[in-house]
């Protein structure tokens, strides 16, 4: 939190400025280890800030390319740390991997940083702190500590948007990806990705089949969780069937559903509720 109001403190100088004379990318990078064989103790912290703050060209939706990268294992004893800061025609180059370069020029940045400049300002705090202890080789206790946030002031027109001359939207994209293995204290890490685009940059990054690949398999989870906990199977049948039976089954439904502190309707207790809530009303109902 404290890295996030120092960003928050140098978000709100840049805008007062208004300076767009300059393009400014920052990024931080804080990381902590320590593991004790005698305790069997480990604690990992990491903190990052990122911070882009220059023109964007909001008649063409244009800003300027930059990307940061930081990989790491976050290993007590094997660490491992990979890092990208780029900025202008090698943000373009090196994010753009083997898709072809928008035009023969291969040094020509996708996008026209052209026409009429405003402030642009993009940026993202984490934080993250693990503390594990080790008994007989196996984690005996967990401390897991979390905590992102992100921020994007992006300029539009200053003209109303009209037909045939719509709004552009400047591209920016952050992801950030953990998967933690504790199996014992040497061999625990905390596998980490982190990425910060801005311009073509991120445009680029976020057609490669590896960024769409995080964000669809999210999307996936999303899905499947929502799918499991919500559906209509067997018991959203028997309310339903008990529903239909006589007009006057819906009152008590409903009374069941405010007894059990279930909001909503009985179209809902069959179509979109769980089912804890479900088996609830009918055990209420004695069906």
């Amino acid at each position: 939190m404290t890295h996030l109001r120092t960003l928050a403190t140098l978000i709100a100088a840049v805008s007062l400025a208004a300076c767009t004379d300059y393009a400014t990318f920052v990024t931080s990078t804080d990381i902590g280890i320590s593991a004790d064989v005698t305790t069997q103790d480990l604690h990992i912290g990491y903190v990052r800030t990122e911070l882009f703050a220059g023109p964007g060209y909001p008649e063409s939706g244009a800003a300027p390319a930059a990307v940061g990268y930081l990989g790491s294992n976050l290993s007590a004893f094997n660490p491992k740390i990979k890092q990208l800061y780029a900025t202008g025609d090698a943000a373009e180059i090196v994010t753009r991997g083997r898709q072809p370069p928008p035009n023969p020029d291969p040094t020509a940045t996708q996008e026209e940083l052209a026409g009429l400049r405003r402030s642009l300002v993009f940026g993202t705090g984490s934080n993250l702190g693990l503390q594990v202890g080790f008994a007989g080789g196996t984690p005996s206790k967990i401390k897991f500590g979390y905590n992102r946030e992100e921020l994007s002031i992006i300029p539009l027109r200053q003209q109303a948007p009209i037909p045939g001359r719509p709004d552009k939207y400047s591209a920016v994209l952050a992801s950030i990806d953990m998967d933690q293995s504790l199996t014992n204290l040497a061999d625990s890490a905390v596998k980490l990705t982190q990425f910060f685009a801005t311009g073509s940059a991120a445009k680029n990054l976020a057609r490669q089949d590896k960024i769409q690949a995080v964000f669809a398999e999210q999307a996936r989870e999303a899905l499947t969780k929502v799918t499991e906990k919500y559906s209509y199977d067997d018991l959203s049948r028997k309310i339903e069937a008990y529903w239909k039976l006589d007009t006057g089954h819906a009152k008590n439904i409903q009374d069941c559903m405010i007894q059990n502190k279930i909001d909503g309707n009985v179209f809902e207790i069959v179509r979109a509720k769980s089912e804890e809530e479900k088996r609830k009303v009918i055990a209420c109902l004695s069906i």
